[in-house]
């Protein structure tokens, strides 16, 4: 890639390594079905929903432009209107920002990896 960059009249100005996790329901992949993708990059979560049509039925993959939304708070307050059971289901009073201090142990309590 720095060669590529180089050739083109760029220059490399270091590298930055990073992990991205990205969770969905292991069976179902309520999200990924609908072009919706959950991360959590180091400590920062962010949730990329369709920009536009989102009634538009998708597989996922199809997009290039999402509208993100970040920090736990503002993604639960978005991922009742992603996944419907979250709104029928009577559990789903956990999806609060009480819950936000173990995002991570919520997700996994919804049955998201």
């Amino acid at each position: 890639l720095a060669e590529l960059v180089q050739n083109v009249g760029g220059s490399a100005h270091g590298q930055k390594r990073f992990v991205d996790r990205y969770w969905d329901h292991p069976e179902t992949f309520l999200l990924g079905v609908q072009d919706c993708w959950l991360r959590q990059r180091e400590s920062v979560w962010e949730l990329k929903v369709p920009h536009g049509d989102a009634a538009a039925h998708r597989v996922g993959g199809e997009r290039t432009v999402f509208r993100e939304i970040s920090g736990p708070e503002a993604i639960l307050g978005e991922l009742p209107s992603w996944i419907d059971s979250l709104t029928t289901d009577p559990d789903s009073a956990r999806l609060d920002a009480n819950g936000c201090a173990d995002f991570e142990g919520l997700l996994s309590g919804l049955g998201f990896r």
